[in-house]
């Protein structure tokens, strides 16, 4: 693993047990490799595994088998402990759905892992929600409730809090999939600046036009990756819809 790439996955493997006690495998020995800095897609059919594979290589869930090395640590290898303290100071999750405590305001919620991690005071804290805010429009619901703002809006929060602790890597679940096509792009908008500073992104989506502002895209076809498509860093004097057709035209020939 040399100093360019951040995450590698060798023969991954993820079976699970039924209460039947037989063995469901999800993930059938996948091999990959990210760059740091890099904008990496996963798509495949419901079911293919894209889910589980970004649980699996950022340590939310255990393999059954291979190996994930993060930052040049077998990650497997850690205690419950230091894999926390690994997705909370060096990785930053963003999810279909918020997942935002509703009893606090949405700059709480932005700050609440800047102040499990201990690293700076309540104040910079504060300060740095306040930035993150800024730099995405939501400043001015920084003291709303969760239920008093927009699902773009929240979704934009949650992004906030996803960088509060300056990650490497960013993972996303479906970012979009709660949004109209409006959100969408804004959201999208935004996830390449952040690329563009310099954060790995790992994403998995079901949507072409969202997939087709990362740099690769890999595929996935029951628990294998089959095939990868390589976009090129998003430029904004290129036309995203050339972009989209290309991009849909290899999906249809792997079977999208």
């Amino acid at each position: 693993m040399n100093d360019t790439v951040i995450l590698q996955a060798k023969s991954l493997q993820k079976s699970y047990q039924l209460s039947t006690g037989e063995s469901v495998e999800i993930l059938k020995g996948i091999d990959l490799e990210i760059q740091k800095g890099e904008f990496v897609a996963i798509m495949g059919q419901s079911g293919s595994g894209k889910s589980t594979l970004l649980y699996c290589i950022s340590g939310m869930d255990q393999v059954s088998g291979g190996s994930v090395m993060y930052n040049g640590k077998e990650i497997q290898t850690l205690s419950d402990d230091e894999i926390s303290q690994v997705r909370l100071l060096s990785m930053g999750f963003v999810f279909q759905h918020s997942y935002m405590l509703k009893d606090f305001t949405i700059k709480e919620n932005i700050m609440l892992p800047a102040l499990k991690a201990g690293k700076v005071s309540k104040e910079q804290a504060a300060q740095n929600a306040r930035i993150r805010m800024e730099r995405v429009g939501i400043s001015h619901i920084a003291d709303s409730d969760i239920t008093q703002v927009s699902g773009g809006q929240l979704q934009r929060a949650a992004i906030c809090r996803a960088l509060i602790n300056q990650p490497a890597v960013l993972f996303a679940d479906e970012p979009t999939g709660a949004l109209n096509s409006r959100s969408t792009a804004e959201i999208m908008e935004i996830f390449n600046q952040v690329n563009a500073a310099g954060t790995t992104i790992i994403m998995v989506t079901h949507d072409v036009k969202v997939a087709a502002r990362a740099d690769k895209v890999i595929y996935l076809e029951d628990g294998q990756l089959r095939q990868e498509y390589r976009l090129g860093k998003w430029n904004d004097a290129e036309t995203l819809q050339s972009r989209e057709a290309n991009l849909f035209a290899w999906l249809q020939q792997n079977g999208f």
